[in-house]
């Protein structure tokens, strides 16, 4: 098996997604919608669903504390693509990207994007 250098997790929340800043996680990109949001993240030795648990604990929290919604957040299930390939990595960051720009905003809305090469 190739070795793995990225993740394009995708997750659904029931609700909008407030980050913290409080990470210390590299986020390449990020695109947050009403109903779901993208992040690429490069390679790190973290297991990636524990990762991806720490992401939503952390924005639900970030959601109880500046918003009156305090119920559940996001969905139970998620979905996350294993990227093998430099190319297919600036591709997904370029999808995620232009998910931003679809809903008006710029290609990096989010000033916790790791400047970080595609």
């Amino acid at each position: 098996m190739p070795k793995t250098i990225g993740y394009h997790p995708v997750k659904s929340c029931y609700g909008l997604w407030l980050p913290g800043d409080d990470r210390d996680l590299l986020i390449v990109a990020a695109a947050v919608d009403r109903t779901h949001m993208h992040l690429l993240l490069p390679y790190t030795a973290r297991d990636i669903d524990i990762t991806a648990k720490w992401i939503a604990d952390q924005t639900t929290k970030a959601v109880h504390r500046q918003a009156s919604h305090q119920g559940p957040v996001w969905a139970k299930r998620w979905w996350r693509g294993f990227i093998f390939d430099p190319a297919n990595f600036a591709n997904a960051g370029r999808y995620v990207e232009r998910n931003n720009i679809r809903h008006g905003l710029p290609a990096r809305p989010y000033p916790w994007i790791s400047d970080f090469p595609l």
